[in-house]
C-alpha cells in the first residue's frame, strides 16, 4: 500500500515528536514526591501558683552598740543588701532597752530614759523610714510595694519548659541597698552625776536587736488536666461467642420393620 505524500509527512512528524518526547523524559530528572507531615504540638494549659517567701538577711556590721559619749558619739552604722527576684518588701525590726542606773531610777522610768533614734535610707539616700524608741520598746520600718504580684494566672504553652520562660519574661529584679544608721542621746543630767558619767564616760554603750527580713513572691507552676474527649464509639457490635445447645429432637419414622427413632 502506498502512502500520499501527505501521510507520510504526517508520520515522520509523528516520529519526530516521540523521538522528542523521549529524550525529554529521559533527561528529566525524576523528583521524590516528599510527604511532609505536619506536627502539631499539643498545648497544655497550666495554672500561675503564687506563695510569699519570707527570708532573713544580716547587715555587714551586727555589732549592734550605741554610743553617746562626752567627746565623741559612736553611732550604729550598717548596710544591708539584697537582691532578688519580684521582691516585695523589706522590713527592719528593733528591739531596744535602756541601761538604766541606779535603784530608784530602775522604778521610777520616766526621768533619764534614752533615746534610740533609727533611720533607714536607700542607696539613692532617699529616707525609707525614720523611727524612735524612749527608754525602751520596738520599733518597725518597712520599704512595701517594690514589686507587683504578676497578673497572668494562666499559661498556655506546649511544654513546662516553654510555660516556665513565659513566666519568667515577667520576673523583675531588684538589687536594693539600705543604710542603716541608729543614734544614742543619753537622758541622765549633771544632777545624777554617778549616772552621768557611767553613761557618757564608762559605759560601753547601749544594746538593741536587729532583724531585717525580706519577702518575695515565688512562682510555680501546675498542669491543668484536661478532660479527654471522648473517643468516638465505631459502628459495630462485638459479639461473643456464644454456643447454644438445642434439645433434641425426636423424629419417629414408620419403615417397614416397624417404627424406629432418629436423634439430631
Amino acid at each position: 500500500m502506498k502512502l500520499k505524500k501527505s501521510d507520510k509527512i504526517i508520520a515522520v512528524i509523528g516520529v519526530i515528536i516521540l523521538i522528542i518526547s523521549g529524550i525529554g523524559i529521559a533527561l528529566y530528572p525524576s523528583e521524590e514526591k516528599k510527604i511532609v507531615k505536619e506536627t502539631t504540638m499539643e498545648e497544655h494549659t497550666y495554672k500561675v501558683i503564687v506563695d510569699n517567701i519570707t527570708e532573713q538577711v544580716f547587715p555587714d556590721n551586727t555589732n549592734y552598740v550605741v554610743k553617746d559619749k562626752i567627746l565623741r558619739d559612736q553611732p550604729y552604722i550598717g548596710t544591708v543588701e539584697i537582691k532578688e527576684d519580684n521582691l516585695k518588701s523589706v522590713c527592719f525590726k528593733f528591739d531596744y532597752t535602756d541601761n538604766i542606773y541606779g535603784m530608784l531610777f530602775k522604778l521610777i522610768k520616766k526621768p533619764g530614759q534614752d533615746k534610740l533614734t533609727i533611720t533607714i535610707t536607700d542607696k539613692f539616700e532617699h529616707e525609707i523610714g525614720k523611727k524612735t524608741i524612749i527608754g525602751s520598746g520596738n520599733a518597725t520600718i518597712s520599704d512595701q510595694g517594690i514589686t507587683e504580684m504578676i497578673k497572668q494566672r494562666i499559661i498556655k504553652a506546649d511544654s513546662i519548659e516553654n510555660a516556665t520562660d513565659i513566666l519568667r519574661e515577667n520576673f523583675k529584679t531588684e538589687d536594693k541597698s539600705y543604710n542603716i544608721k541608729v543614734t544614742l542621746d543619753v537622758k541622765e543630767t549633771i544632777f545624777r552625776p554617778l549616772a552621768f558619767i557611767r553613761e557618757k564616760l564608762l559605759s560601753n554603750g547601749d544594746n538593741f536587736k536587729l532583724t531585717v527580713e525580706y519577702t518575695y513572691y515565688k512562682y510555680s507552676l501546675e498542669k491543668i488536666e484536661e478532660e479527654k474527649e471522648k473517643e468516638k464509639e465505631e459502628n459495630y457490635s462485638e459479639t461473643t461467642e456464644t454456643t447454644t445447645y438445642l434439645p433434641p429432637v425426636e423424629i419417629i419414622k414408620n419403615t417397614s420393620y416397624g417404627s424406629g427413632r432418629i436423634w439430631l
